[in-house]
């Protein structure tokens, strides 16, 4: 079997350095995404919330 080439460390803390920095960017960009779900969930729970109370009161009006 073929050994790899020998890498010195200089290259192994810059590609690491890239890695992290890569990350660092995705990790930005998920955290945006759900922030903007968990926005999106809450308005529509508030909204959910509303029609039902609606729904409810109308037809409570209807019943009397």
């Amino acid at each position: 079997m073929a050994r790899a080439p020998r890498t010195n460390s200089n290259a192994t803390a810059s590609k690491l350095a890239t890695h992290e920095a890569v990350c660092a960017e995705r990790y930005q960009g998920i955290m945006a995404r759900i922030g903007r779900l968990e926005a999106l969930v809450i308005g529509a729970t508030g909204t959910t919330v509303v029609g039902l109370i609606w729904a409810v009161w109308q037809l409570s009006k209807i019943v009397k």
